[in-house]
């Protein structure tokens, strides 16, 4: 291969890598956490990238509980709700830039999920 062969092969390649590292698709990430005592809570996550989290908890037939979000650095409250006797309750908090957790109260068989 001639000289401008080979340059024009380089391009093309670094084309090719730039395209291939923009289209890339974000990554979705998700935590999960079942009562067995009195509450649980999620390992914590990023928001998607529209700045949303979207929360799923579910009770039981036994008692009411609830749900809360927290901001993993600074601690502050940033949504939070009921979970009626065997009832799922879903939710989606926007405006969020930081990293979340989930806390779900109520006894056992209570579950929560938290995904970006």
């Amino acid at each position: 291969m001639n000289s401008l062969g080979k340059k024009m092969a380089a391009v093309g390649a670094a084309a090719f890598v730039a395209l291939v590292v923009t289209a890339a698709p974000a990554s979705a990430a998700s935590a999960w956490c079942r009562i067995v005592f009195a509450s649980c809570s999620t390992g914590d996550i990023p928001p998607s990238g529209d700045h949303k989290i979207h929360i799923e908890a579910r009770g039981n037939h036994i008692c009411a509980g609830g749900w809360k979000v927290y901001d993993t650095g600074n601690g502050a409250l940033v949504g939070s709700g009921v979970v009626p006797f065997g009832k799922v309750v879903t939710a989606t908090i926007p405006g969020l830039y930081g990293r979340y957790y989930l806390k779900i109260n109520g006894c056992l068989g209570h579950t929560g999920t938290i995904r970006n």
